[in-house]
C-alpha cells in the first residue's frame, strides 16, 4: 500500500509494523484498568451522592430543625453527649 505526497512521490510503500505479543497484551492491560476505573469513579459518584444528601433526623434531641448530613448530627450529638457529663469528666473535656 502505498501513499503519496501532493507532488505524487512516493511515501512508503511498506507493509503496516508488525505489533509484537508483548505490545497487544499491554493494550488488553490498560482497556482492562480503563473499565475497571471508569466503574470505580461511577461507583464513588454514586456513594458520595447518598452521602452527601442531608436528611431531616428525629429524635436524636437537636433544636434544630434544619436538615444536615448525617456525619454532622453524629459529631453534633457527641458533642452534646460529651458536655452532659460536665467538665470534670474525660467525655465533657
Amino acid at each position: 500500500m502505498a501513499s503519496s505526497k501532493w507532488a505524487e512521490e512516493k511515501i512508503s510503500a511498506k507493509e503496516k509494523p508488525v505489533i509484537s505479543e508483548e505490545l497487544r497484551e499491554l493494550e488488553k492491560d490498560i482497556e482492562l484498568r480503563k473499565e475497571g476505573i471508569q466503574r470505580l469513579i461511577l461507583a464513588s459518584q454514586k456513594y458520595h451522592h447518598a452521602l452527601s444528601k442531608k436528611k431531616a433526623c428525629p429524635g436524636v434531641g437537636l433544636d434544630d430543625a434544619d436538615k444536615m448530613l448525617p456525619v454532622d448530627i453524629l459529631g453534633v450529638v457527641m458533642i452534646h453527649h460529651g458536655e452532659e457529663f460536665g467538665e470534670e469528666s474525660a467525655f465533657g473535656e
